[in-house]
């Protein structure tokens, strides 16, 4: 969990990430302090839209995460793992894209009611899932790395071969919204008329 500031108020954001593709699994905002309850429901409501239930679940020391947040997530199936004090390597996933929507926020112009929060939450998740790369997979977005894709084979071009390239580039954005930009790039080959 995480607090960022929008004007006067104070929203409080949780979010559930993949430890193995980076993929935010599910990201709500919150107008006040959530309960043990309301993690326990964010946490079952993406059980049932991404289908698999994961084995354990790390969290920190949040007074939500204790004895009836733990019977709930043990009545899934899952065990809970806190972690030790003072030892972010071990949430360090999650503090990341935490840091990563904190930086966007900032350049953002937010709306102030929950629910508008909740769909600019819901684009910027959508773009961290499918655009941004993430250098430990080798550059693979968390839907590439969750799907196992592997990158095409390069290909190469001489200087004076047949086949000379014909690069096409454009930016695109999430809903709009240029900070959350990603480039489209296409390549094709042409070859080389003879003199």
């Amino acid at each position: 969990m995480t607090e960022i500031g929008v004007l006067w108020k104070r929203i409080e954001i949780a979010a559930i990430v993949d430890g193995f593709s980076r993929k935010i699994i599910a990201m709500k905002a919150f107008g006040c302090r959530p309960t043990s309850k309301d993690l326990a429901e964010l946490v079952e409501s993406s059980i049932e839209s991404g289908g698999a239930s994961p084995s354990f679940l790390v969290t920190d020391h949040g007074s939500q995460f204790r004895s009836g947040f733990r019977a709930s997530i043990e009545s899934l199936g899952m065990t809970h793992v806190r972690c030790q004090v003072r030892t972010w390597q071990l949430n360090a996933k999650v503090e990341r894209v935490f840091k990563d929507l904190k930086m966007w926020v900032r350049r953002s112009a937010m709306p102030i009611g929950v629910k508008a929060i909740q769909r600019r939450i819901d684009t910027y998740a959508k773009w961290h899932n499918r655009y941004r790369p993430h250098s430990a997979h080798g550059t693979l977005t968390p839907d590439e790395a969750e799907q196992c894709v592997h990158r095409p084979e390069t290909v190469t071009y001489r200087q004076k071969g047949e086949i000379e390239p014909r690069i096409k580039m454009r930016r695109r954005c999430v809903r709009g919204d240029p900070r959350l930009a990603y480039p489209v790039i296409r390549v094709s080959e042409g070859r080389l008329d003879a003199a």
